[in-house]
């Protein structure tokens, strides 16, 4: 098999995906710090496949070696600096943050000076990508723990996300390292080592294309909300049905209270409101900033607290109140309500009667 053609069909493929991702994220980062860096990666991605281009055409160019060399000491830092900032989006940037890029810019200084790079510096590349990917995936268990604990509404699918583009980028570097390692497989073992850490940078920077372009995670992932469509008539008729949509479900909420069915499921909702499920989805994540039990909720938690301070319902029990607005859970309802309101149900109620 000739992995030559292969190897380079692979990267134009990721040059040209990188670019269009790096430029959406870069374009529409809305004071997002976390889509800043993923967009440098991207676009640091392309500078260095574009070098690996030239070598392979032009062999014997060894500054591009050296300089897409230097490049391999600044991915881990990016990757696991738009995992922090986008855990903490309100995060401003810190200039200790800098430090993270210090091997980056002397190993640049080095390919600057044509000064050759020891093939150690191989080690503290995979040294760094390990600690940082173990990092990420360190505090991504710890946020999830908690988000099932807090029943935040966004976080496992950011997780998700961090664990998922991490665990692909460890395969990168195994791939990477069992070159290095003089691993063989076949009698050519460079090219089809190399192929396999391009494919599955490919497989990387695809599946983030994948998430991009899904509405729901294009907004709780990347903060974007405008949706790719180009063409304006299309995008006007699209916002037309979007209010449409909105008018119906809101009007259907507030009269037929379909919340306070404790098993409401996105579809059975869906149906009641002739709104297709992923459009339905879409919706309330684009409007409210919400999953479907996160906004279903809110609903209940907003009557439980009408109910709590209304005269009619003082004989009420607060866990009779809590099944009438459609939870099953004391756990979950409690911890809702405090996250809502700052008080606990019976804190509230006592406050406001």
């Amino acid at each position: 098999m000739n992995f030559l053609i292969l190897l380079n069909t692979i990267l134009v493929a990721i040059i040209f995906v990188s670019l269009f991702l790096g430029g959406i994220l870069l374009s529409n980062t809305k004071k997002r710090l976390s889509n800043i860096f993923l967009g440098i990666y991207l676009l640091l991605n392309t500078l260095q496949m574009t070098g690996h281009v030239i070598w392979y055409l032009f062999m014997g160019i060894a500054r591009a070696f050296q300089y897409n060399s230097a490049l391999t000491f600044s991915f881990a830092p990016l990757l696991f600096l738009h995992a922090q900032y986008l855990h903490e989006p309100k995060r401003k940037f810190r200039n200790l943050d800098f430090l993270h890029f210090t091997p980056t810019i002397v190993a640049m200084l080095l390919a600057l000076n044509n000064v050759t790079l020891s093939p150690w510096h191989r080690v503290l590349v995979y040294l760094g990508v390990f600690v940082y990917s173990f990092l990420i995936l360190r505090k991504g268990a710890v946020k999830k723990r908690n988000a099932l604990k807090n029943a935040k509404s966004n976080l496992p699918r950011i997780v998700s996300w961090l664990q998922n583009i991490t665990i692909l980028f460890l395969l990168i570097v195994i791939f990477d390292l069992a070159y290095y390692l003089g691993f063989r497989i076949i009698g050519d073992s460079f090219l089809f080592v190399q192929t396999m850490v391009y494919l599955c940078i490919l497989i990387l920077v695809l599946y983030m294309l994948r998430t991009i372009l899904d509405a729901t995670s294009r907004i709780i992932i990347f903060g974007i909300n405008k949706p790719f469509i180009f063409n304006r008539n299309q995008q006007e008729e699209k916002n037309a049905v979007y209010t449409s949509q909105l008018k119906v479900l809101e009007e259907y909420m507030n009269t037929n209270q379909p919340f306070l069915n404790p098993t409401l499921t996105l579809e059975q909702l869906s149906k009641e409101v002739d709104i297709s499920k992923r459009d339905l989805s879409e919706l309330i994540n684009f409007h409210y900033q919400l999953n479907f039990v996160a906004y279903i909720n809110v609903f209940r938690i907003e009557l439980a607290k009408k109910m709590l301070v209304d005269p009619k319902d003082q004989k009420v029990t607060i866990s009779e109140i809590m099944y009438a607005v459609g939870f099953n859970s004391k756990s979950s309802f409690n911890t809702l309500f405090k996250q809502n309101t700052g008080f606990t149900p019976s804190q509230y109620k006592k406050k406001n009667v």
